[in-house]
């Protein structure tokens, strides 16, 4: 006894053609999705931001497909966003040596560019450090000792945030790209 099939497979390459474009469209929407989430929860971290510069330069930006994988970045370009994220241990603050000064510097102490520039018009010259007190107050030290600061994690927590709500994104997004295909038909 034999049985004979015949299939008729027109229109799976389009079907093929179409899954592809659903996934890699679901694949880029979720990413980008992601991303804003991410830079959002980000932005609402706990830290103090008396300036709004860490919060308002908090970013994401779309790489795009690499090597067969879809990239975003959410980035904290500050430069001191590390020491808020993971905290700073304690440590001297020094003032920048003055551009004309020559030998060693102290540990931790750091050199005035050289040339013409604004450091040239920099009360100090490398001798004082200078701040305003909460009084409005003109204070000078020629160094400071500073505790270290506790950390306040906002990238890391955001990003967690971000796995947790890639996956379900990617999932209601495979449900529907398995209804359509049940209906093609």
């Amino acid at each position: 006894m034999s049985i004979r099939l015949d299939f008729d497979l027109t229109g799976l390459d389009t079907l093929q053609r179409k899954l592809d474009s659903a996934v890699n469209r679901l694949v880029k929407d979720s990413c980008a999705a992601t991303a804003k989430v991410v830079k959002a929860r980000a932005k609402q971290g706990p830290f103090k931001d008396r300036t709004r510069q860490l919060r308002s330069t908090i970013n994401d930006v779309h790489i795009g497909l690499r090597g067969g994988w879809y990239i975003v970045e959410v980035r904290a370009p500050q430069q001191y966003a590390s020491f808020v994220e993971l905290g700073t241990k304690e440590h001297d603050i020094w003032p920048k040596a003055g551009h004309n000064l020559k030998g060693p510097v102290r540990e931790g102490q750091t050199r005035r560019a050289t040339g013409k520039g604004p450091h040239e018009h920099i009360v100090g010259r490398g001798i004082a450090l200078r701040w305003k007190d909460a009084s409005g107050n003109q204070r000078f030290a020629r160094m400071v000792h500073h505790p270290g600061s506790k950390p306040y994690a906002f990238m890391a927590p955001a990003t967690e945030y971000g796995r947790a709500y890639i996956t379900q994104f990617a999932q209601l997004g495979l449900v529907k790209i398995a209804a359509q295909l049940e209906s093609y038909g």
